[in-house]
């Protein structure tokens, strides 16, 4: 059998680690003292199997992100600081549960959990992250093991063990894996000398698509435009957005230059994926804003990294760029990953009655510039 290098191990284990969490499966996590943790998702862990497993462990808890903690004013919340909460007092009180874990929930008095809370180690706080790179709510649930459950347990019952160091040389290397797949002609009806490339990670996860509209390899510093994903926007026409319009208008003002290169990465919702993204809107029909809704589930108000799409740039040859975007901490994100980016170049449309609120908040609490 082949050898596999240390970076290689580790993309393979995160990445069945993610859909394990996304079945409702356990994995254990080893920290970096040799002690074992039980993580399952608390979104989609089967309530029989969690208290089955959970009776077995020692300082069971429900982590939240330090976001989701200060929306439910939980005492000492901080933004930057994950809590975890004592499992044994929330066996009693199901609506305190369901509500920490589902912002879509009727709000449950918590005054009696208070006590119960405390900064989650880091562990913990790793176990927030894999639900998020599983397009899943940050809320885990979390035991600590003996060594000898630990390995009994990854025998008998199958469940995956993956150490934090997997973790950390998944979210840091996954972008450098990508590489090319494929390349077709794709004449398109605003410009016919098109072709669309895909690029895939080698170790699982998401795929992303670019267009390349006529011949920017020619160009110094051709028009690009970096579209995250929308599905309810770029195929159904939503008009909660102006991200389809946006991704028109960028091909339109390609085809009118003849050349341009547009990413499309598979960030849907701001990084959050489409279930969640249909969850905000739910908050925002409550009275949220598009920001406040992220925050309320627990993720930043854009979980999104632009290292991918840097990466990609490099793979076609473009290190230097004109942007097509209203978004100035993606001209940041492009320029601390070695792209420079000449110009920004505004792609402001006009509002209409559904997405008015929407690119306000955008505008002023986001910092997009129209």
């Amino acid at each position: 059998m082949m050898s596999q290098n240390p970076q290689t191990i580790a993309m393979r284990r995160i990445d069945r680690a993610l859909h394990e969490l996304r079945a409702g499966y356990p994995v254990v996590v080893e920290d970096e003292a040799q002690r074992f943790w039980l993580v399952m998702s608390a979104e989609m862990a089967n309530h029989a199997r969690r208290d089955a497993l959970l009776t077995q462990c020692d300082a069971a808890a429900l982590v939240i992100t330090g976001i989701r903690a200060k929306r439910l004013a939980l005492e000492g919340a901080t933004p930057q600081e994950a809590r975890a909460i004592a499992f044994d007092c929330l066996t009693h009180r199901p609506d305190v549960l369901e509500q920490c874990i589902d912002p879509l929930q009727t709000q449950a008095d918590m005054s009696d959990i208070q006590a119960h809370v405390v900064g989650a180690n880091l562990v913990q706080a790793e176990a927030l992250t894999l639900c998020k790179l599983a397009a899943l709510l940050p809320a885990a649930i979390t035991g600590k093991l003996t060594v000898d459950d630990a390995q009994a347990w990854t025998k008998k019952e199958h469940i995956l063990s993956i150490g934090l160091a997997d973790i950390a040389a998944y979210k840091d290397g996954l972008h450098t894996t990508l590489y090319e797949v494929s390349s077709a002609h794709v004449p398109l009806r605003a410009f016919e000398n098109v072709h669309v490339k895909a690029f895939r990670p080698r170790y699982g996860n998401a795929e992303h698509l670019v267009v390349c509209v006529g011949e920017p390899h020619k160009q110094s510093a051709p028009l690009v435009r970096v579209h995250s994903s929308c599905v309810t926007g770029d195929i159904f026409g939503s008009l909660r957005c102006d991200c389809g319009e946006q991704l028109h208008e960028a091909i339109a003002r390609m085809a009118q230059q003849g050349h341009g290169v547009l990413l499309y990465m598979s960030q849907e919702g701001r990084g959050i994926g489409i279930v969640n993204k249909l969850r905000a809107y739910e908050l925002q029909d409550a009275g949220l804003d598009t920001l406040d809704a992220n925050e309320a589930m627990g993720f930043e108000a854009d979980e999104r990294q632009f290292n991918a799409a840097a990466h990609i740039l490099k793979l076609l040859g473009h290190s230097s760029i004109c942007l097509l975007s209203n978004n100035p901490d993606k001209v940041t994100q492009l320029e601390e990953n070695g792209i420079i980016v000449n110009k920004r170049v505004s792609l402001a449309l006009p509002a209409n009655a559904h997405n008015h609120a929407y690119l306000t908040t955008k505008e002023k609490r986001c910092g997009h510039v129209f």
